[in-house]
């Protein structure tokens, strides 16, 4: 099962920290500053046909001490580049402190190479 979420309008960052150290699927460098997160998805989300598919069985879990936790998957991107749609899955990774407001410490994604 996909859990799919769409996007009309541009994405804010409500749930990194401060502090979180992104490395995105679609950016090109480090994102390491909330003006640099905020940048980054509003460009992302100002794509056409934006979506995000959650492939549900990959969703891996890992509880850390306190309230951190590790999350670990595959999802798919889809958005409008030069009027096609194009699909972009991705593995990811996220470090989490479900005590905080901002809960995201850490993320990394990184694009799923084609079988060779």
């Amino acid at each position: 099962m996909l859990t799919t979420a769409t996007r009309s309008r541009p994405l804010a960052s409500p749930f990194h920290a401060a502090s979180c150290c992104s490395q995105s699927t679609h950016a090109n460098r480090l994102l390491n500053t909330p003006e640099k997160l905020r940048d980054y998805f509003e460009k992302l989300g100002s794509r056409e046909e934006l979506s995000i598919a959650l492939h549900d069985k990959t969703l891996l879990v890992q509880d850390l001490p306190g309230r951190l936790c590790a999350l670990g998957g595959i999802y798919n991107w889809r958005f409008m580049v030069d009027g096609e749609l194009l699909n972009f899955e991705a593995r990811f990774s996220y470090v989490v402190d479900l005590a905080r407001p901002q809960p995201i410490l850490h993320h990394h994604s990184s694009q799923i190479p084609r079988m060779l």
